[in-house]
């Protein structure tokens, strides 16, 4: 599984710590042999010559051991601490790896297993602990060549790394990465990446520029669209090569399946004068869901990398655009900015209605069939070709009682109300008489106070503060030291049992009446604002902020009203990242739950099932209680590159609430190989910003000498002078005196 040195290296030995030149320590000792043997030579001449040479031996061995002395002899112990050095060689065996861009046309595989473990792996752990891995959707420990398969889907080079020192490190921290891969689809790395050691990338295969390849290039896809809409896709085509090779492309079809189906085509023609072509598929999007389209290129018999002639698109199809029809019984000011925060949602279709004199009508946004004409409309069925229904300073009388009928039951069984007020509106403007009177969130009354033109201060309540329709504007609406205000207001009753106040104002008298409120209406659901103007604040400098929170205010109003995406309703799902995740990671779901009166839902049950978009089931996900009352969360595995629905289904004491889908994407989205040629520059910048290097495949070697280079083992070094930290050398010194002197009492010399 690995080839892992020691972690602690030992060696020992003998050192000198004199600051003498040897070379006088060196005459020394041969002056005093050569004064020692002349001395000494009598003796060979009064005695045997083995008595003799005996006594001048140990008299040399005694005068040696004290001339050492002067060299201040030493006796080491060195360790070499690797715990922190180890590298963990990382080997890409994803797909993209089966490019056959090599010398002799074989794989970039076959060039990846004999760098990594006939040049890399033998000189790297001649000197240090190696962890080798393979890397694609998913980090494995690997011990043979052969294991390097090149089938995985997605090589996450940041995710490799990361889980690498997570669960492969053994001895320690990682001293360096040394990775062998041709970079991956990814076109640049996350901005606040950091892998801990630096990386040493041996870039593994070609540019491909003049190599034979077709290719889909860039694609441009809406990632939501409308039902029973149309759509583009936006494709680049492109190829490279030998002219021999465009000499064969001719007509080329570019095919678009969702599954083994079939869905649309269109032909491509190129040439080596005409490298690229771009083309648009126009598709009619099915029913509401999640939907898995492929393009796909022909594979020509010459291309090296048949992995980009594939491209994986996922679209999720939603409800057809909410229809949203505006009345007023005369135009003012707010119609413009109230049209134009509506029309800037492009799932939103805003129909104007309003009266400008007294047979005239100003008419906007109408549709084929929707007998609109110089009334309100009179009878259910041409109200329901809309979800949401705005009534702004409009009075009752302007509508028959067939239309004030329709309108009333439209609501009771499930369509939206927005009622505005203003000097025409509630019960001054004769709507307490009126079927609808009990679908004001107020109770409402023809002796009700006049409309006040003058500015009030407004303030969110808390369940406001957690509410969709607020979701991202709350600070907005109360930054800073400025006063939010409505700049004029009506005086309704106070509010209906089960009603919601989500503003409330401050009267000069102290009292506190919500000014913008939410009730239930039969199966409906009713948004009251006690004023036909909106919030305005003093601070001119805000203006542009507060067109912002005005616009937000209204796209999330009536998205919520009409239940028309995830944004509203009584569950809300939303992830914890923009975009996809990496293989292998966690996703954070937080679902938001309301109950059936529209407060925040404590003690909800929540089941959540992991689903792949064929429908096939993957597991279960269990919710807990997370934050404020409502909120909840969840943590999803994604073990693998591609794309996921969570399903949600939220319920009370009395049964389901809402089910839901969020779309969860692991991987890099383009596809593997979508981007096959070698990608240089992310592997620099990944190597520049961790401190490592960045070299081709053909200078490996160079690459092990940077890495056993940069990655410095802790040295611990302990020494013991013979002289003075142990007696041995005393002891022998006067051994050798002593053996002399027994020498001479034998030879009767003493």
């Amino acid at each position: 599984m690995d080839a892992l040195a020691p972690s602690i290296l030992a060696s020992g030995g003998i050192s000198f710590q004199t600051a003498l030149w040897w070379g006088w320590v060196l005459l020394a000792a041969l002056g005093a042999g050569l004064a020692l043997t002349w001395l000494y030579r009598r003796l060979f001449q009064l005695y045997p010559r083995r008595q003799a040479l005996t006594l001048l031996v140990l008299k040399l061995a005694a005068v040696l051991v004290l001339l050492l002395a002067l060299l201040r002899p030493a006796l080491y112990t060195e360790e070499r601490d690797l715990s922190h050095a180890q590298v963990l060689l990382i080997v890409d065996d994803s797909k993209s790896m089966n490019t056959r861009d090599g010398a002799i046309g074989q794989p970039r595989i076959d060039d990846a297993r004999r760098v990594a473990f006939e040049t890399l792996l033998p000189k790297l752990k001649s000197r240090l602990p190696v962890m080798t891995l393979s890397f694609s959707d998913a980090v494995k420990a690997i011990e043979k060549p052969d294991q390097l398969t090149a089938v995985g889907e997605g090589s996450d080079i940041p995710n490799a790394l990361l889980d690498g020192a997570r669960n492969f490190a053994r001895t320690g921290s990682v001293g360096a990465f040394v990775l062998v891969t041709d970079g991956g689809d990814a076109r640049a790395l996350p901005p606040a990446f950091t892998p801990g050691a630096p990386v040493f990338s041996l870039a593994v295969g070609t540019d491909l520029t003049k190599s034979d390849d077709l290719r889909i290039g860039g694609v441009e896809c809406p990632d939501r669209v409308d039902s029973k809409t149309d759509f583009e896709i936006k494709v680049e085509v492109a190829a490279t090569g030998r002219g021999e090779f465009f000499d064969t492309l001719g007509s080329i079809p570019l095919k678009l399946f969702e599954g083994e189906k079939e869905i649309t085509a269109q032909n491509v023609s190129l040439s080596a004068g005409a490298r690229k072509q771009n083309v648009s598929l126009k598709v009619s999007a099915p029913e509401p869901g999640i939907h898995r389209y492929t393009l796909k290129l022909p594979l020509l018999k010459s291309e090296v990398a048949p992995l980009n002639n594939e491209r994986t698109l996922t679209v999720e199809v939603q409800d057809p655009s909410l229809r949203v029809l505006y009345y007023a019984s005369r135009l003012g000011q707010g119609y413009k900015p109230l049209r134009n925060a509506l029309k800037s949602d492009p799932g939103i279709h805003f129909t104007g209605l309003v009266r400008v004199g007294a047979d005239r009508f100003l008419l906007q946004g109408e549709k084929a069939g929707d007998n609109i004409q110089n009334q309100f409309p009179a009878s259910l069925e041409s109200l329901k070709k809309f979800k949401c229904v705005m009534l702004c300073d409009a009075e009752a009388k302007d509508l028959n009682p067939a239309a004030l009928a329709a309108l009333e039951k439209f609501v009771s069984e499930g369509g939206s109300l927005v009622v505005l007020g203003g000097p025409l509106g509630f019960g001054i403007g004769g709507w307490a008489i009126t079927p609808l009177a009990n679908a004001y969130p107020w109770q409402i009354s023809p002796s009700e106070a006049a409309f006040r033109s003058e500015p009030i201060s407004v303030e969110l309540t808390p369940m406001a503060r957690a509410h969709p329709i607020f979701n991202g504007i709350t600070e907005s609406l109360v930054a800073g030291s400025r006063e939010s205000k409505m700049s004029a207001y009506n005086s309704p009753g106070p509010l209906r049992p089960g009603a919601q106040a989500l503003v409330l104002g401050a009267l000069p008298s102290g009292e506190r009446p919500a000014v913008v409120a939410l009730s239930r209406y039969g199966k409906g659901k009713v948004l009251g604002i006690a004023s036909h103007a909106l919030w305005l604040w003093n601070d001119a400098e805000a203006e542009a902020e507060g067109g912002k929170a005005y616009s937000a205010f209204w796209r999330q109003a009536v998205r919520f009203l009409t239940g028309g995406d995830d944004n509203s309703g009584l569950l809300k799902l939303t992830s914890d990242r923009a975009g996809r995740y990496p293989p292998g990671s966690k996703a954070i779901v937080n679902a938001r739950v309301l109950d059936r009166a529209l407060a925040p839902l404590k003690g909800a049950a929540l089941t959540g099932t992991l689903k792949k978009l064929d429908g096939s089931v993957i597991g279960a996900a269990a919710f807990r209680e997370d934050g404020p009352a409502g909120s909840y969360s969840t943590d999803v595995e994604l073990a693998a590159a591609g794309a996921y629905r969570l399903q949600v289904s939220a319920s009370d004491e009395k049964g389901l609430l809402e089910t839901r889908e969020i779309l969860l994407e692991a991987g890099s989205g383009a596809g593997e190989g979508a981007f096959p040629a070698v990608n240089t520059a992310y592997l620099q910048e990944l190597s520049v910003r961790s401190g490592g290097a960045m070299l081709p495949q053909e200078q490996a070697e160079e690459l092990a000498d940077k890495v056993l280079a940069g990655v410095k083992a802790e040295s611990r070094r302990r020494e013991f002078s013979l002289i003075w930290d142990h007696p041995w050398y005393f002891v022998l010194f006067l051994s050798l005196m002593t053996a002399e002197w027994v020498a001479r009492r034998r030879m009767n010399m003493i």
